[in-house]
């Protein structure tokens, strides 16, 4: 049990452990995972940021301020799925999805630089799927590919506010059930602390960004219909508008004040899995501890029946030996007393036969004996 134990214990349960030949851990494919949402943010900020100086349109450039804003979030809540396998699954359907959008007509707003997105997504696809590749032997990577574009297709994002359905219930049909065994969830509890620290790392690193994209949007509010390069690069017409955008500016300063709570809910959310888990843990221990007792017992009960009917046999079947042995020597000294008496019987008779003769000759003598003195008495 402590062999088990040891071993369950460094493998938490995971859908990465049902591939046929994963060529990553649980903790490189995470951190590829991990790795690839600033790179995400990183590409759509840089296409942004394009569109934004090269339109001079307000519109235009809201719209692609929209696209930032709510893309990078949404592959944050994709790739931060506690097991890195689903997480995979999730951002690689976000890819998908993110190109039909703008492969399909969707993002219209952004005019002429619509073709700049479509290439945009195109690499974030073809990056995406190069985890894939480096995780997955060719069947499984082709499989799980065919059913993503599908998955992607039927399944679209509709607008430019990336409100989209997950891979969550998919994932698993996918790549089969979690396995593990009882104890494998005491595994997951370190991984999930380490896991926490890393989505710290990318939250303080994308946040601010974040927040630089909002107030951006509340710029372009304010712009109306004017000419947008001249709104970014004026100073004096943002001085000017400042009154304006105190309310604005206050809804950015509570997203960074929200900061630290959101931290802290994460670890409070990490720590009430983390209690949940050792609960659980605990209690399927007893369990399996009650059952291999009991287990132990009806073996024990088991065990000593057997002997009991097997010592019972062998003292039955003693018995019988004993039996036959007694009628055989029985039978024997029988035999013996048989032969004995019938050869004392045969003795007795050739004595008694022997005697007879004698008996008989010695009569005849006598007799003989007797005839010859009576005839001499006569002659005299």
């Amino acid at each position: 049990m402590l062999a088990l134990l040891t071993g369950c214990a460094k493998q938490p349960p995971t859908l990465l452990n049902n591939l046929d030949d994963p060529k990553m851990s649980r903790e490189e494919l995470r951190a590829r995972v991990y790795d690839f949402v600033p790179r995400f943010a990183g590409q759509v900020e840089r296409s942004v940021y394009t569109i934004v100086l090269e339109s001079n349109d307000v519109e235009i450039g809201r719209a692609a301020l929209v696209w930032v804003s709510t893309a990078v979030p949404a592959v944050q809540s994709a790739a931060f799925r506690s097991d890195p396998a689903a997480g995979l699954m999730d951002v690689w359907a976000l890819c998908l999805q993110q190109l039909e959008l703008f492969e399909n007509g969707g993002g219209s707003e952004l005019g002429e630089w619509h073709e700049l997105a479509v290439r945009t997504s195109r690499e974030l696809v073809v990056e995406v799927e190069d985890i894939g590749k480096d995780l997955m032997s060719p069947d499984d990577y082709s499989r799980v590919k065919a059913t993503l574009e599908s998955w992607a297709a039927d399944h679209p994002i509709e607008t430019l506010l990336f409100t989209r359905e997950t891979t969550g219930p998919m994932a698993a049909a996918l790549l089969g059930p979690i396995s593990g065994g009882v104890f494998a969830s005491v595994g997951s509890m370190s991984d999930e602390l380490s896991d926490l620290s890393d989505r710290m790392s990318i939250y303080a690193e994308l946040m601010p960004k974040q927040a630089r994209w909002q107030a951006g949007l509340l710029l372009t509010a304010q712009a109306g219909g004017g000419n947008f390069t001249e709104m970014i690069g004026d100073i004096h017409s943002i001085t000017r508008d400042m009154n304006s955008l105190t309310g604005e500016v206050q809804q950015v300063s509570a997203l960074l004040d929200s900061l630290p709570r959101l931290l802290s809910s994460e670890r409070a959310i990490v720590m009430n899995d983390i209690t949940a888990e050792r609960i659980a843990v605990m209690r399927e221990i007893n369990e399996m501890l009650a059952a291999t007792l009991e287990a132990v017992a009806e073996e024990r009960t088991a065990v000593m029946q057997g002997i009991t009917q097997e010592r019972i046999a062998a003292f039955q079947e003693l018995d019988a030996i004993a039996s036959r042995l007694t009628d055989l020597a029985v039978d024997h000294a029988m035999e013996r007393v048989n032969g004995a008496v019938d050869h004392f019987y045969r003795r007795a008779i050739q004595v008694l036969a022997v005697l007879v003769v004698l008996l008989f000759i010695a009569g005849f003598f006598v007799v003989r004996a007797l005839g010859r003195r009576t005839g001499g008495t006569a002659g005299v």
